[in-house]
């Protein structure tokens, strides 16, 4: 049960037995940061009090249309960073796809320590070049699917509460009871897993797609874990037909060498020679401390804490500030 749970919400892949167990300790015992309850009967205590944003697309259009003074350039990549001083400041001019140079006071580099590594080039410092090749990341493929028989064939499927599963209402008004998270592992190698999702379950504006299509199957996404190990993959028997998207992502994975060699050292490059790093590889890798790393940056930058009210988020906020800036950081109050 530790070793999908890990995996699943850590998204440590499968390199999950190299987790530290200090990690995994806080995750239920932090009355803080503990993501579950801990029950020594059944290693959960309760069903997890979380929520679903509506479509992403929506909340980021909303955000656009907030930020009045800003220059927002969409399908622009950049291909490379480079650092130089213009008018005796000291700049980092971001080169686009048609060879357009646009200078900027600093950046936030929102991406993968290999992307950042790969802009940059030959300008990272000596001291980033070591660091980011530190975080180690893996090929995994995600396939979205509407295969039924395969998802009865290697998980057991609740669709009702038979097996004590409370009821909950989304924002539609309809009841949900059906599993949202689904985990198997590999007989002869228990510590090899792969996991599913019930897209519908957890996010409703899927409801009515699921309920229309051609199968009136629900909508599922099955991941499959390091491609150094896809010989225990069971992907072949996924009925091609029911695959509506294949999609192959890098996914770092953070052993005991992420928290020896990374982590402790990331401070000595943030805010170095103008550039800055946010993502969940900069601690864990979990949704929370994606946000918390883009808020912290933007603070270094002059913003304000927008959620100093709050007691619980200031507290992860600061303890965040002092791990991937410096222990004597300080986080300037909102007025």
């Amino acid at each position: 049960m530790v070793y999908p749970l890990t995996a699943l919400f850590f998204g440590t892949g499968n390199q999950t037995p190299s987790v530290s167990a200090a990690v995994i300790a806080r995750v239920f015992l932090d009355p803080r940061l503990r993501l579950f309850e801990y029950s020594s009967k059944r290693l959960l205590d309760d069903v997890p009090k979380m929520f679903s944003f509506p479509k992403l697309g929506d909340v980021f259009a909303s955000i656009a249309k907030g930020l009045t003074n800003a220059n927002i350039r969409l399908n622009c990549p950049v291909v490379k960073l480079s650092r130089k001083s213009i008018n005796n400041n000291n700049n980092v001019v971001a080169t686009d796809k048609d060879g357009k140079e646009h200078a900027f006071d600093a950046v936030i580099m929102a991406c993968g320590a290999e992307s950042a590594l790969d802009i940059f080039g030959d300008d990272a410092s000596w001291l980033e070049r070591k660091l980011l090749k530190q975080v180690r990341y893996y090929n995994d493929l995600i396939v979205t699917h509407c295969d039924e028989e395969y998802m009865n064939k290697h998980y057991t499927m609740h669709t009702d509460d038979s097996y004590g599963a409370k009821n909950y209402h989304n924002d539609n008004g309809r009841t949900s009871q059906k599993d949202m998270y689904f985990v198997r592992w590999d007989e002869k190698r228990p510590e090899l897993i792969e996991m599913s999702f019930d897209l519908a379950a957890y996010q409703p504006h899927l409801t009515d797609l699921t309920n229309n299509n051609n199968s009136g199957a629900s909508i599922y996404q099955s991941i499959y874990l390091d491609d150094n190990t896809k010989a225990t993959w069971t992907i072949d028997q996924l009925n091609e037909d029911k695959i509506l998207k294949k999609r192959w992502t890098r996914q770092f994975a953070h052993t005991w060498r992420h928290f020896s060699f990374w982590v402790p050292f990331l401070r000595f490059i943030q805010g170095k020679r103008n550039a800055y790093y946010a993502g969940s590889y900069t601690l864990f890798n979990t949704h929370e401390i994606a946000v918390i790393s883009g808020l912290a940056a933007a603070e270094r930058l002059g913003a304000l804490y927008p959620f100093a009210d709050d007691e619980l988020a200031t507290m992860q906020f600061d303890l965040y500030l002092k791990i991937a800036y410096g222990f004597f950081t300080r986080r300037r109050k909102a007025s």
